[in-house]
């Protein structure tokens, strides 16, 4: 863990060894700190909410749902997809602008979303303008 801190998958597994030799208090802490880690590692609010149900931990088991609904709600899911998506076409974009450089300005890549920074080329293209 210490090498990879925001790796869910080893603090489930961390946790779940803990859990079959009837360490739980410590279990439940190395859950905790996995999904405070690795928020989106759906397997690891699985494998937390499996053991509670094991002990018939029902508070522990609506604490984990609730979590569970507003993390993975599908605005949440969407506003993430979303920030990633944007973050790709930005670097798509950035590597377009550098490609065509002195047909649109860096002052613009800001202002401009990714399809106006691509029409915006391609119409100079279109247009004869050349390095």
């Amino acid at each position: 863990i210490k090498n990879a801190p925001y790796h869910g998958p080893l603090y489930r597994s961390y946790a779940e060894m803990e859990a079959r030799q009837g360490h739980y208090q410590h279990a439940r802490e190395l859950f905790e700190k996995g999904i405070d880690a690795d928020p989106f590692h759906a397997q690891l609010f699985h494998a937390y909410a499996e053991m509670e149900a094991r002990l018939v931990n029902m508070e522990a088991l609506m604490r984990l749902d609730q979590r569970a609904r507003e993390l993975f709600s599908e605005d949440v899911a969407v506003r993430q997809a979303q920030r990633i998506l944007a973050e790709k076409h930005r670097k798509r974009a950035q590597t377009s602008l550098e490609a065509f450089a002195g047909k649109t300005s860096v002052e613009n890549f800001d202002t401009l979303g990714t399809d106006e920074l691509v029409t915006s080329s391609l119409l100079a293209d279109d247009q004869g303008d050349t390095h």
